[in-house]
């Protein structure tokens, strides 16, 4: 996650300087503002293949997880309703 926040980092800050170079500093300020651009489009890229898939099993695991516990809590409940019930009669 850091190369994500050093990525926008850098690419802002080349883009603020590509800016303040101004019009007058020539072919300059857009040779910057491509490597900018190309950092922040890298940076996208990652984040949309490698990072949010990631986070999406992740989260389907834990999902899946949880599910197991409630179903084994519930028939466990459900036993022990069976158990108290058949005591009575």
């Amino acid at each position: 996650m850091r190369f994500a926040a050093y990525s926008v980092l850098s690419s802002t800050a080349l883009l603020a300087a590509a800016d303040a170079a101004g019009p007058a500093a020539g072919l300059a300020p857009l040779v910057v503002q491509g490597g900018a651009l190309a950092i922040l489009g890298s940076v996208v890229w990652y984040l949309l293949t490698k990072t949010f898939p990631a986070h999406t099993a992740a989260l389907k695991d834990q999902r899946e997880a949880f599910l197991r516990t409630l179903e084994a809590e519930r028939k466990e409940t459900r036993d022990l309703i069976t158990a108290l019930v058949g005591r009575d009669r």
